[in-house]
């Protein structure tokens, strides 16, 4: 079945003429945060939006009205299962993909945005209220902490992450060009070197353990900045 999957994937990067790269990523962003407008404006057919795909323009299997309909817990939850399976198809044909439609699949990194700019994005939305947006953005949230999944602040930051990608690519060929193995892909070392970062620099201004109310209220004492800058200097790009 996964490789019936791939194939639907396939055919459908043929029909649309998308770019595919050598390793796939896949970036989650709540409901109202820009994902339609980061393909349309920044993405220029280098991202895909997971909606055109499984929505009514291609497979027809999260239309728009998907919600309108009254659905079991169980119905719901093995549709969104089914949108990891795709998902991971996706990325395993080297897409890169933004999107909110997922259960517990655990994406390359997660997009959140202010949230006051959010709140004003969502209210412009009659399909959409704060409340079912804010949940996915709390869960992301959680999930970026419970997985050390990198969190983007805003959609450009995305773009950079995805030209450091190619970067790492292009640095791991040219260092393999009598086809070495190499341990991870060049995808995992950016993001493992970006998680590296966050748990080093957590570390240094003392608030690994604190929760996220406490990490708004407790300032960064000036004494610890050489310390900081010391890790942003050791997993710079």
């Amino acid at each position: 079945m996964s490789n019936a999957r791939r194939t639907q994937v396939r055919k459908w990067v043929t029909q649309k003429k998308y770019v595919t790269h050598k390793n796939g990523m896949i970036v989650h962003g709540p409901p109202g945060s820009g994902k339609s407008w980061f393909v349309e404006h920044l993405g220029k057919k280098l991202w895909v939006d997971v909606d055109e795909f499984l929505g009514q323009d291609y497979l027809n299997f999260h239309p728009e009205d998907w919600h309108s309909q009254k659905r079991s817990q169980n119905e719901i939850k093995n549709h969104y299962k089914e949108c990891d399976r795709y998902l991971k198809a996706m990325r395993d044909e080297g897409l890169w993909v933004v999107g909110s439609l997922f259960w517990e699949f655990v994406p390359d990194a997660v997009v959140i945005i202010d949230e006051a700019q959010h709140k004003k994005w969502v209210a412009k939305r009659s399909d959409l209220t704060w409340s079912s947006a804010k949940k996915v953005r709390d869960f992301l949230e959680q999930q970026s902490q419970s997985d050390n999944v990198p969190v983007c602040t805003t959609w450009e930051t995305v773009i950079k992450l995805s030209e450091n990608a190619a970067k790492v690519v292009n640095c791991a060929n040219s260092r393999n060009t009598n086809t070495e193995a190499i341990t991870n892909t060049p995808q995992e070392e950016l993001f493992a070197r970006m998680r590296s970062f966050k748990r080093d620099a957590a570390q240094m201004t003392g608030n690994v353990h604190d929760s996220a109310s406490a990490r708004k209220k407790q300032k960064t004492p000036v004494c610890q900045m050489d310390a900081l800058r010391a890790v942003m200097k050791r997993h710079s790009f």
